[in-house]
Protein backbone atom coordinates (compact mmCIF):
# COMPACT_ATOMS: atom_id res chain seq x y z
CA UNK A 1 0.00 0.00 0.00
CA UNK A 2 2.64 2.46 0.71
CA UNK A 3 4.26 1.91 -2.05
CA UNK A 4 1.35 2.54 -4.37
CA UNK A 5 1.21 6.02 -2.78
CA UNK A 6 4.88 6.91 -3.42
CA UNK A 7 4.35 5.87 -6.77
CA UNK A 8 1.29 7.75 -7.57
CA UNK A 9 3.03 10.84 -5.40
CA UNK A 10 6.13 10.32 -7.97
CA UNK A 11 3.91 10.22 -10.65
CA UNK A 12 2.09 13.55 -9.61
CA UNK A 13 4.98 15.29 -9.04
CA UNK A 14 6.69 14.30 -12.61
CA UNK A 15 3.32 15.71 -14.01
CA UNK A 16 3.98 18.81 -11.89
CA UNK A 17 7.29 19.53 -13.21
CA UNK A 18 6.59 18.69 -16.92
CA UNK A 19 3.84 21.55 -16.66
CA UNK A 20 6.49 24.25 -15.42
CA UNK A 21 8.04 24.06 -19.23
CA UNK A 22 5.13 24.85 -20.88
CA UNK A 23 3.79 28.28 -22.07
CA UNK A 24 0.93 29.54 -20.32
CA UNK A 25 -2.72 29.03 -22.09
CA UNK A 26 -2.76 32.62 -23.26
CA UNK A 27 0.21 31.13 -25.80
CA UNK A 28 -0.70 27.96 -26.72
CA UNK A 29 0.22 27.63 -30.21
CA UNK A 30 2.70 29.81 -30.35
CA UNK A 31 5.98 29.11 -31.97
CA UNK A 32 8.61 28.12 -29.21
CA UNK A 33 12.12 29.32 -30.04
CA UNK A 34 15.23 28.26 -28.25
CA UNK A 35 17.99 30.66 -27.10
CA UNK A 36 21.10 30.30 -25.08
CA UNK A 37 22.63 33.95 -23.27
CA UNK A 38 25.35 33.31 -20.92
CA UNK A 39 24.85 29.50 -20.66
CA UNK A 40 21.02 29.92 -20.06
CA UNK A 41 18.67 28.09 -22.44
CA UNK A 42 15.67 29.93 -22.36
CA UNK A 43 12.66 29.13 -24.50
CA UNK A 44 10.60 32.40 -25.63
CA UNK A 45 7.11 32.28 -27.18
CA UNK A 46 5.77 35.10 -29.30
CA UNK A 47 2.06 36.40 -29.31
CA UNK A 48 0.96 39.42 -31.13
CA UNK A 49 1.29 41.74 -28.01
CA UNK A 50 3.33 40.04 -25.71
CA UNK A 51 5.80 37.31 -25.06
CA UNK A 52 6.48 34.73 -22.41
CA UNK A 53 10.17 33.38 -21.98
CA UNK A 54 10.45 29.96 -19.77
CA UNK A 55 13.72 28.43 -17.99
CA UNK A 56 12.97 25.46 -18.62
CA UNK A 57 15.00 22.60 -15.44
CA UNK A 58 16.63 24.05 -12.72
CA UNK A 59 17.58 27.55 -11.95
CA UNK A 60 19.30 26.80 -9.01
CA UNK A 61 21.96 28.94 -8.51
CA UNK A 62 21.26 31.57 -10.49
CA UNK A 63 19.90 35.08 -9.02
CA UNK A 64 16.39 36.43 -9.49
CA UNK A 65 17.79 39.56 -10.88
CA UNK A 66 19.80 37.53 -14.01
CA UNK A 67 16.87 35.10 -14.72
CA UNK A 68 14.99 38.11 -15.25
CA UNK A 69 17.28 40.40 -16.93
CA UNK A 70 18.30 37.57 -19.41
CA UNK A 71 14.38 36.72 -20.26
CA UNK A 72 14.37 40.16 -20.78
CA UNK A 73 16.62 40.26 -23.27
CA UNK A 74 16.07 36.83 -24.80
CA UNK A 75 12.73 38.42 -25.93
CA UNK A 76 14.09 41.58 -26.97
CA UNK A 77 16.20 39.41 -29.66
CA UNK A 78 13.47 37.44 -30.75
CA UNK A 79 11.26 39.62 -31.11
CA UNK A 80 12.90 42.34 -32.74
CA UNK A 81 12.01 44.80 -30.49
CA UNK A 82 13.47 46.87 -28.22
CA UNK A 83 10.43 48.25 -26.41
CA UNK A 84 9.60 45.40 -24.21
CA UNK A 85 7.90 46.14 -20.54
CA UNK A 86 7.59 43.35 -18.09
CA UNK A 87 4.23 42.31 -17.02
CA UNK A 88 4.79 39.88 -14.23
CA UNK A 89 7.33 37.15 -13.28
CA UNK A 90 5.16 33.87 -11.90
CA UNK A 91 8.73 32.59 -10.75
CA UNK A 92 12.51 32.61 -11.21
CA UNK A 93 11.56 30.58 -14.59
CA UNK A 94 8.67 32.36 -16.24
CA UNK A 95 8.28 35.87 -17.11
CA UNK A 96 5.35 37.24 -19.45
CA UNK A 97 6.17 40.85 -20.99
CA UNK A 98 4.48 43.39 -23.02
CA UNK A 99 5.77 44.38 -26.45
CA UNK A 100 5.45 47.78 -27.55
CA UNK A 101 7.00 47.98 -31.16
Amino acid sequence: MRSARIGALGAGLALLLAGCDAPSPGFAGADRRHVTLEGVGIDVYLGEKRAQAIIPGSTLGLPYSDAERLMLAAIRAEARCDKVSMLRMSDKSVLTAKLDC
